[in-house]
């Protein structure tokens, strides 16, 4: 039997959450990860692997540093929760 790999969080700062894959044996043995992954809080979508935190922090700095595409002008955001237009 293969044992289940879970997500294991090394840190979080803000909207940066860094991880890694391990058993619960290699966890609790303190083995170190074969690899990184860093995600922003609440999105799907997972940037990795990388074969240290280091290298992990750099690209999301390199990702966050790039430029975005500007939103629309006639977009209208709206909070349904609250049932008002957000800012």
């Amino acid at each position: 039997m293969i044992p289940d790999k879970k997500k294991i969080l090394m840190f979080e700062l803000g909207h940066l959450e860094v991880f890694c894959y391990q058993t619960i044996e290699e966890w609790s043995q303190g083995k170190p990860p074969e690899s990184v992954y860093w995600q922003k809080k609440n999105e799907p979508e997972i940037h990795g692997p990388f074969a240290s935190m280091y290298q992990a922090v750099n690209d999301y700095t390199d990702f966050i540093a790039k430029p975005k595409e500007p939103v629309p002008d006639n977009l209208i955001f709206v909070d349904f929760k609250a049932k008002k237009r957000a800012k």
